[in-house]
């Protein structure tokens, strides 16, 4: 009996696919019949981050994307994770802090791909994806102009890669067990609601309905800039996310939170300075 060929070694793509859909956690979850176990998975937990939140989390995340591609477009023999590659640009940098560093970063970056001269993104595109009290706040700043710019439409040339980082850093984030468990109390209602009334198709809510639910909670309207800032870059992205949690939303029991730095606890060094503020991007 010939012996089993082994199968092709994984590659970079494989291994993000199998972490992007690794297995469910089972937890445990209080319902209206008894406790009860709901499986969350990661992603599941990234969703309710981006939905649940009162603090745009993300920016800090895609900031160290694209520094990580930076890195890799200068120096392409180089490898490592996002993180490390993130952190020896920054260390090349001088700057007045960590978040300022990112920036330029995301600026320099913009510049070495073409997408903007020295003068930053034409007035129109700024327009587009900044709001108003951005756009008088951050006057004529190229940097901090083309860092928002570019955060806000990564994930549109490159959603893989930059989720895998953002789930990377959920991973290993402390909060991620209690994060988990406010998930599966919000998946649970969508359950015990599906249970008592079979009929209704809380998989497919309305998309119109689904906007004004969670643009009531956010305290905006649900457009492409409050989307990108919650790391939703998409319409189809927002909706997938915001299905699970629409019947915890509408009974008021999801939670609120705010999120600050995602990943492990930072240190002293990495702290960014107290004049950069990445809740207020």
């Amino acid at each position: 009996m010939e012996p089993l060929r082994p199968g092709p070694p994984p590659t970079v793509w494989s291994r993000r696919w199998r972490q992007r859909w690794a297995p469910p956690t089972s937890v445990a979850a209080s319902a209206d019949h008894g406790e009860s176990f709901v499986d969350v998975t990661d992603l599941e937990v990234l969703s309710f981050l981006s939905v649940s939140s009162v603090d745009y989390w993300a920016y800090r995340p895609a900031l160290q994307q694209v520094a990580a591609w930076y890195w890799t477009l200068k120096h392409p023999e180089q490898s490592g994770s996002v993180g490390e590659r993130a952190a020896r640009a920054v260390a090349e940098v001088a700057s007045e802090g960590y978040g300022r560093a990112l920036e330029f970063i995301a600026y320099r970056y913009a510049l070495a791909t073409g997408i903007i001269d020295e003068t930053g993104f034409p007035e129109a595109v700024a327009a587009h994806w900044l709001t108003t009290e951005e756009r008088h706040g951050l006057g004529n700043d190229p940097i901090s102009i083309s860092a928002r710019v570019i955060t806000r439409t990564l994930f549109v040339v490159r959603l893989l890669p930059a989720i895998d980082h953002f789930l990377d850093l959920l991973r290993k984030d402390s909060r991620l067990p209690r994060w988990r468990a406010m998930a599966a109390h919000a998946l649970c209602k969508r359950d015990d609601l599906a249970r008592q009334k079979p009929h209704l198709n809380l998989g497919r809510p309305d998309p119109t309905q689904l906007k004004r639910l969670f643009g009531a909670r956010w305290g905006t309207q649900v457009n492409r800039i409050e989307l990108a800032r919650r790391g939703l870059m998409t319409e189809d992205a927002f909706y997938a996310a915001a299905t699970p949690f629409a019947v915890a939303a509408v009974d008021d029991q999801l939670p609120r939170i705010e999120v600050g730095t995602l990943g492990p606890a930072p240190l002293s060094a990495d702290v960014p300075e107290r004049h950069f503020d990445f809740g207020s991007v």
